[in-house]
């Protein structure tokens, strides 16, 4: 999980997830709505910054990624639509809190990441334990 540096409100998570669960509804079609390229422009972004939960941000996306275009891996129902929505509302720049707004820009996708990877640890224990391996090493 990512440990956020500060505490968002009540009314800004309710907000943020209410856009997670849109995004997870119209994910039916298993595509991830951003390219390859967008995903490594905000990993970018999020690297260019020496801040831990940004690295861990970046790094649970690039894994989480990985493990969607593995046609080997055996997500379920519950879990592949919601990696799929983290992804694109990651890559979407104008969010509940658009990702240029100074200090807090991307801590709202750490918290649509947070909720990712609780419903990963709870549907596929085992991709969750690689997870965090990865991002461990790579923190």
């Amino acid at each position: 999980m990512i440990t956020l540096p500060l505490e968002l409100d009540r009314d800004t998570k309710r907000e943020i997830e209410r856009h997670y669960e849109v995004l997870t509804e119209s994910t039916g079609d298993g595509q991830v709505g951003c390219t390859p390229e967008q995903l490594e422009r905000v990993v970018s972004v999020l690297l260019s910054h020496e801040v831990m939960w940004r690295c861990q941000l970046a790094h649970y996306a690039l894994a989480l990624h990985r493990v969607v275009q593995d046609c080997d891996s055996e997500l379920s129902v519950q879990v592949r639509p919601a990696v799929l929505a983290a992804l694109t509302y990651l890559c979407n720049t104008d969010d509940v809190t658009p990702d240029y707004t100074l200090g807090a820009g991307f801590l709202d996708d750490a918290h649509v990441m947070n909720k990712c990877l609780r419903i990963v640890r709870r549907h596929s224990p085992e991709t969750y334990r690689q997870l965090l391996h990865t991002v461990e090493e790579s923190c």
